[in-house]
């Protein structure tokens, strides 16, 4: 994570404690995720401080507690109703009592009971005490809270979302315009992109993605699919494959570096793509465009699929398209949720629809054979465009709703070192007449994109980044 992702961050959050309020009688939540807590808080903390917002620290409250608390029985019981959850044990519950210091703290209800005087160093128990915090009753312009999620098991995480972005702004005991939660992840995880609220902006290196509004992406979807004007052309990244629980790209493509660069295991993940490229560099396998850039630039715009042409070169079969098929297997077994959901049904519409992906897995085409026409090889691209052409203006033989696989399929696998040597470089002319056709119509065609960072596409998902043009 960049100095310059984690300043335009402070820019936007401080921007909202001179915004209008909306006139909700509850706060506008915005969740933002980042890759390092203590950077971001570093640069927010004086300037947050400064226009006289409310800062909670869960990782301080957690440890220390507040330095004063209010007492209300009735929010203790929403909120430790809220956070009772399942756990290896069994039910884990919360219950609050005065700690050794007189101080008014949220406790796991098994230590309370066995008389400890001090909880546990605890996000869950943190956020608790935190919603009690007394300068919650005059908490100023916004209030900003911030933890880590790599402090909390992966069954606890979607509890901490979900109260945080929904159960704590919900109870707070002053009003307050804005609650912003700033939370530390690896990634974007698929219990921050469900719901409403869900994550709004991401820090991605050095730039910081945004995600529509829910009720943007109502209007949106609404206007897309009632509109007969023209056709729809949506492209269909990995964030559509992640709403069935398949893996980011980025994902894949350290797991990737891992098995080209067994000897670097001490290395972190932010390190691999300096290491892969001076492998490939010293190998002279370098692309021509590759040789005249920065390297800087390159290991930031690191792909999975550059990536999976080394290793298919080095490896047979390949580990990595061994777990994703494993990925892929099953989710083609799971019933369609989501963004994968919505586009089937899309399907049985009115209106023409084009798709383009780059994924590899057969999540669109699975049980949909008399409905989705794949193009995922050069034999097959090579009608492709004059396919479309018959799909869009109604010819006989051409019912079928184009899907076109730039990058392979795993129906072909043989098909994916030729697709991704192609790309990487440039697409065929087959490939460019058909994005061309697909995209060419009157009025504008719109193009709808779920890129890598989101966990559905646009398809009346309430969770996507999108474009439309």
């Amino acid at each position: 994570m960049s100095v310059r992702a984690v300043v335009e961050i402070a820019g936007r959050v401080l921007a909202l404690a001179d915004a209008a309020p909306h006139g909700a009688a509850s706060p506008r939540v915005t969740p933002i995720r980042v890759d390092e807590l203590e950077l971001t808080i570093d640069v927010l903390d004086p300037a947050l401080r400064h226009i006289g917002a409310t800062v909670l620290d869960i990782g301080v409250i957690a440890a220390e507690g507040c330095a004063d608390t209010i007492t209300d029985d009735g929010r203790e019981a929403v909120i430790c109703a809220a956070l009772e959850h399942p756990a290896a044990g069994g039910t884990r519950a919360v219950v609050f009592a005065e700690d050794e210091h007189g101080r008014r703290r949220a406790f796991w209800r098994q230590e309370h009971e066995a008389g400890r005087s001090s909880p546990s160093n605890h996000p869950l128990l943190g956020l608790a005490t935190a919603t009690i915090d007394e300068r919650l009753t005059t908490p100023g312009p916004l209030v900003v809270v911030f933890y880590d999620e790599a402090l909390l098991d992966p069954i606890e995480q979607p509890v901490a979302w979900d109260y945080a972005t929904k159960v704590m702004p919900a109870h707070l005991p002053g009003p307050v315009a804005h609650f912003v939660l700033v939370v530390a992840s690896e990634g974007p995880r698929p219990h921050q992109l469900r719901g409403d609220p869900s994550l709004r902006w991401s820090a991605d290196g050095p730039r910081v993605a945004q995600r529509n509004l829910a009720t943007t992406n109502a209007h949106l979807t609404t206007r897309l699919i009632n509109s007969t004007d023209s056709h729809l052309v949506l492209f269909l990244a990995a964030g559509f494959s992640a709403s069935m629980e398949m893996p980011l790209g980025n994902k894949m493509r350290d797991y990737a570096l891992r098995r080209l660069l067994p000897g670097r295991a001490g290395v972190s993940d932010a390190e691999l793509p300096a290491e892969f490229y001076a492998l490939v560099a010293d190998q002279g396998r370098l692309f021509d465009f590759e040789e005249d850039r920065d390297v800087r630039e390159l290991e930031r715009e690191l792909t999975f699929e550059r990536v999976l042409r080394e290793e298919l070169r080095a490896f047979t079969p390949s580990p990595t398209l061994a777990e994703l098929e494993r990925y892929e297997t099953a989710a083609l077994a799971a019933t369609p949720v989501r963004a994968l959901r919505h586009l089937k049904a899309m399907l049985r519409g009115a209106r023409k629809v084009v798709l383009v992906t780059v994924n590899f897995d057969r999540l669109i085409e699975n049980q949909e054979d008399d409905r989705v026409e794949v193009f995922a090889d050069d034999a097959s691209f090579d009608g492709c465009a004059d396919y479309i052409e018959r799909y869009l203006t109604g010819a006989t033989g051409a019912s079928k709703v184009p899907l076109l696989k730039l990058h392979g399929s795993f129906a072909a696998q043989d098909t994916l070192v030729a697709s991704i040597e192609q790309t990487l470089t440039g697409l065929t002319a087959a490939k460019a007449q058909a994005l061309d056709r697909a995209c060419s119509g009157e009025p504008r065609v719109p193009f709808v994109t779920s890129i890598s960072l989101c966990s559905s596409a646009s398809l009346g998902s309430r969770a996507s980044w999108t474009s439309t043009g």
